[in-house]
């Protein structure tokens, strides 16, 4: 069985959940170069203690959804960990600033109970 680089950068994409943008994805270098910026990134955060407060100014002009619900659950956990309760927890500035952000990037107009009676639509099986 051959194992070519482009399977191999494939595997690693997969692996490291690295969403490509459409405009890259018939390019193999380009989505090399993406990997290699991915793998650089996260073995800077592995040098560095995870500086939660860092993290939640450095993701306000984000727009990924996959990486900035990835970085959320690391901030959660630390804040979680350093004040071990839940109120303190989502008093945390940080946690509230990806709150924010996430707000920010539903764009819609939709209540949250228009939202819920949607999802509760779809979840029994209706359209």
């Amino acid at each position: 069985m051959t194992y070519s680089c482009t399977d191999f950068v494939d595997s690693i994409i997969e692996a490291l959940r690295v969403e490509i943008p459409e405009e890259y994805r018939d390019s193999p270098q380009d989505q090399a170069a993406i990997v290699l910026t991915e793998i650089y990134r996260l073995q800077m955060n592995q040098q560095k203690p995870y500086n939660r407060h860092k993290v939640a100014l450095d993701v306000q002009d984000a727009v990924n959804m996959r990486a900035l619900a990835r970085e959320f659950v690391k901030v959660v956990d630390q804040a979680v960990d350093e004040t071990s309760s839940t109120h303190r927890t989502w008093e945390d500035p940080a946690v509230r600033l990806f709150v924010n952000k996430f707000e920010s990037l539903c764009h819609s107009n939709a209540t949250f109970s228009e939202a819920y009676r949607a999802c509760q639509e779809k979840a029994n099986g209706s359209s």
